[in-house]
């Protein structure tokens, strides 16, 4: 075992220069005035001002801002697929990021904040079946839907239209998520889904029809994705009473461990997809750096609890504080130890432990 100290190595040059290419990359969709967040804004404005009373009337306060993030997110995943399948991330591509984007937030707001019936929600998942929207708030997800498929090849829809419904039905089993009753591996499945699916329907939007290997894959990077979430989100979802893949475990050493061992399937099945050994590097190193990035916040969570972490204790805390202690300045020199074990070919033999309030990584199952 080698413990992750940053005084105990050296960068090698070219590991710093993709580092900080990586972080400028995550960047343009991690913060509000970033490149993908300018457009996501500018788009909204555009598209959305004819609905503006009835947004303001029917969703909550923060409706455009979570679709403005939905966007981003979007776009950054996208470019991703694109670069990965050597695809031209084409502004017809952004485009119909950006419309499923508003789409899936959309669907998310009205699913969790509007008071529909089961049977109002459960004909959202197939609008273009209604000869009439029931309210206002059908009508606008109906044209929301019909637009981001009109901007889909024909030859794509059904695909895209098969993983928008899988994600749809895994957005409404997240409302058990506040039934205080669900049990953890309920609750893991509802992660897995819910990301899985929007990993699925993110890639479905570009390149060829998704093989059965290729389909497992992105399936489990979704998870991934959603499980370091969750981690990142733990203080707000614990203060909101909302069971996830972190809340539902008793301490970070149980939260890394069964995160890391989600990232050594994910990213396994990433090394074997058929695409060239340049770009799943690249694409890997980018999700390692965002994986770290969790794992340093976790640390400083744990340190927040004065190292005796545990559920209640850190529920406790003033939500400000938690805040301001995961600055870029902390996050980066507790990432940067974690970021320099990163080697493509030898990913899958490397394991992150938590223990007494520290991280350790063990090669000893190394390829």
């Amino acid at each position: 075992m080698t413990q992750a100290r940053g005084n105990s190595f050296f960068f090698k040059a070219g590991l710093v220069v993709r580092f900080v290419q990586a972080i400028l990359q995550i960047n343009k969709f991690n913060n509000t005035t970033s490149s993908y967040h300018r457009f996501a804004k500018k788009r909204l404005n555009e598209q959305l001002t004819p609905f503006n009373a009835l947004i303001e009337a029917k969703l909550p306060w923060n409706a455009k801002e979570k679709m403005q993030w939905y966007v981003a997110e979007f776009l950054f995943v996208g470019e991703s697929f694109s670069k990965l399948l050597d695809v031209p991330f084409t502004q017809h591509i952004k485009e119909t990021y950006f419309r499923c984007g508003v789409l899936v937030a959309l669907c998310d707001l009205i699913i969790d904040d509007v008071e529909l019936s089961d049977e109002e929600i459960k004909e959202l998942k197939k609008p273009l079946d209604l000869n009439n929207s029931r309210n206002e708030v059908q009508q606008l997800y109906t044209e929301v839907y019909r637009a981001f498929f009109a901007s889909m090849p024909d030859e794509r829809n059904n695909e895209v239209a098969h993983y928008y419904e899988k994600l749809f039905d895994a957005q409404v089993m997240s409302k058990r998520q506040f039934d205080p009753n669900i049990s953890k591996e309920e609750v893991d499945l509802v992660c897995r889904e819910k990301c899985g699916y929007n990993f699925l329907l993110l890639r479905a939007i570009v390149g060829d029809e998704i093989s059965a290997k290729e389909r497992e894959t992105w399936y489990e990077v979704g998870a991934l994705v959603q499980f370091c979430n969750d981690a990142q989100d733990m203080h707000k979802d614990l203060q909101k009473g909302m069971r996830t893949f972190a809340s539902v475990r008793p301490g970070i050493d149980t939260i890394v461990r069964d995160l890391d061992r989600q990232r050594k399937i994910a990213f396994a099945l990433v090394t074997k997809t058929p695409f060239e050994e340049d770009r799943k590097d690249e694409f890997l190193f980018s999700l390692f750096v965002m994986y770290t990035a969790i794992l340093a916040k976790l640390n400083i969570f744990s340190n927040l609890c004065g190292g005796d972490f545990s559920l209640e204790r850190f529920r406790s805390l003033d939500k400000q504080r938690v805040r301001r202690s995961v600055s870029p300045s902390r996050l980066l020199k507790l990432m940067l130890p974690l970021v320099s074990q990163y080697q493509f070919d030898k990913i899958e033999g490397i394991s992150f432990e938590f223990k007494a309030n520290r991280f350790s990584i063990d090669r000893s199952t190394r390829n």
